[in-house]
Parts: C-alpha cells; sequence; structure tokens
C-alpha cells in the first residue's frame, strides 16, 4: 500500500487515506524521500532541503500523510516548519476540529465544552462550515466530512 496516495491518486487500488494503516503511510514517505534522494537517469539526486520541501508540497496537498512527512523530516534532521495540512473548501483548522465533533454525534454544547468555546462560537464554526461546503444541514456536513477524509485526527 506504500504507493497509495491520500487523495486516492496512488495505485493499485486508488484508497483514499481513511484506508491506510499508519505504516504503509510511513513507508510511502521514506520511499518518496529515499527516491527523491537518489539521482535517476533522468535527473540527478534532490538536495536534502528540495526533497524536504517536495515532500511538505506533497503533505499538504494531501497525498501523504503530514504525520510521517514530519516524523521522516525530523528523522533526517530538518530544522524547517512542520506540515499542516491544506484542509478542503479552505477550511480552518477549528472549523475542521468543529466539523469532526459534530461528525462523532457531539451536540453543539458538547462541542463547545471540549473545544472550550462558547456554542455561539462553535455555532459560528458551523454555520461557515455550512457555507464553504456548500451544505445547509448537519447530515450533509457529516457526509462532506467524510468524502474529503476529515475525520482522522
Amino acid at each position: 500500500m506504500h504507493h497509495e496516495r491520500g487523495d486516492g491518486c496512488g495505485y493499485h487500488r486508488g484508497t483514499r487515506a481513511s484506508a491506510h494503516p499508519e505504516a504503509a503511510c510511513v513507508l510511502a514517505v521514506a520511499d518518496v524521500y529515499t527516491a527523491m534522494r537518489q539521482a535517476r537517469p533522468h535527473r540527478p539526486a534532490l538536495h536534502p532541503d528540495r526533497a524536504a520541501a517536495e515532500l511538505r508540497y506533497l503533505a499538504r496537498d494531501g497525498k501523504l500523510s503530514g504525520t510521517a512527512v514530519n516524523a521522516l523530516l525530523a528523522v533526517v534532521g530538518d530544522k524547517g516548519p512542520p506540515v499542516r495540512r491544506r484542509w478542503p473548501v479552505d477550511l480552518t483548522d477549528r472549523e475542521v476540529d468543529v466539523l469532526r465533533r459534530v461528525a462523532l454525534g457531539g451536540s453543539i454544547q458538547e462541542v463547545a465544552a471540549g473545544l472550550h468555546l462558547a456554542p455561539k462560537t462553535v455555532d459560528f464554526h458551523l454555520q461557515n462550515i455550512y457555507s464553504k461546503a456548500g451544505v445547509n444541514t448537519r447530515a450533509a456536513a457529516v457526509l462532506f466530512a467524510v468524502q474529503n477524509d476529515l475525520l482522522q485526527a
């Protein structure tokens, strides 16, 4: 499964990130980094900084696991910033947190308590999620989260 990519563009199964075991994600990142660092007939070996930048790009795009990329870059001694995933439809990290908790059945009050927010703030985030995702019900927002692999921490 190490040739599978988080967005489903890999081979041979074309599965999305939610179906990938953590070990396969780590192996995928190690495989990509090793390939980048080795000379190929069509290009020289990439400098470690360039390979790290490419890994960060692939993780932000959802093709590789950001957690696995951050772990590998720490092991090879890279000093760059950790990877932060780019969320679909420009959701913020906080909106994804809210959506995950709502998708798992949390009420506005439960989500607010869990995130140390006011219920009105959670509702504000929920309305932003609906607007950005083009949905108008909680069920549709949950479906959007599932379809976009947003339930994985």
